[in-house]
């Protein structure tokens, strides 16, 4: 068990956490009364489950690829030289820039979550995918325009065809009265 763990990486650790958060809560979500109820959490869990065993799968695919280009050179005996193997480097380190990368993207998913509890879902959405576009150098009309129609498309989806009540937020509520 040691030497699987030891050849996983952090990205592998981190998309096998995903996926296992993933099955935890879309089996809880089995247990809503109500088909409208599972239906959100369960969509939502089930995709990010199958994304992140493809990208899984990938990862792996591309590790054992990698293992067979890199055949370790044999030691001769009659040189003595030593084989090259690379069985003294730790495998399980990872560069400081994935680790950096994935240190945004949580924080990214952390500020949505945070948003959606502050001021609802709608305009959580609204907020992230034009922050994210601004933050990624595209123009305020385009990031204006792709968010109100990612944002719209949802609102369509959920409010208006599926009938789903999406979480309003605390700050919205409580304006509400």
């Amino acid at each position: 068990m040691k030497n699987i763990m030891k050849k996983l990486t952090g990205d592998e650790c981190l998309l096998i956490g995903i996926m296992v958060a993933t099955l935890v809560y879309g089996l809880s979500a089995l247990s809503y009364p109500d088909l409208k109820t599972k239906l959100i959490p369960g969509m939502a869990s089930g995709i990010a489950f199958g994304l992140a065993a493809i990208k899984l799968w990938m990862e792996l695919s591309q590790k054992k690829e990698e293992a067979k280009e890199a055949k370790p050179v044999q030691q001769t005996e009659a040189t003595g030289d030593a084989a090259e193997d690379g069985g003294d480097e730790d495998e399980f380190t990872e560069s400081s820039v994935a680790w950096r990368q994935n240190a945004i993207v949580f924080s990214w998913l952390a500020g949505f979550v945070v948003a959606i509890y502050l001021v609802g879902f709608i305009v959580s959405t609204l907020l992230l995918v034009f922050l994210y576009l601004k933050s990624h150098g595209y123009r305020w009309l385009k990031s204006g325009v792709v968010a109100v129609v990612a944002t719209a498309t949802i609102y369509l989806v959920f409010e208006s065809i599926l009938n789903a009540n999406l979480f309003q937020g605390i700050i919205m509520e409580a304006l509400a009265g």
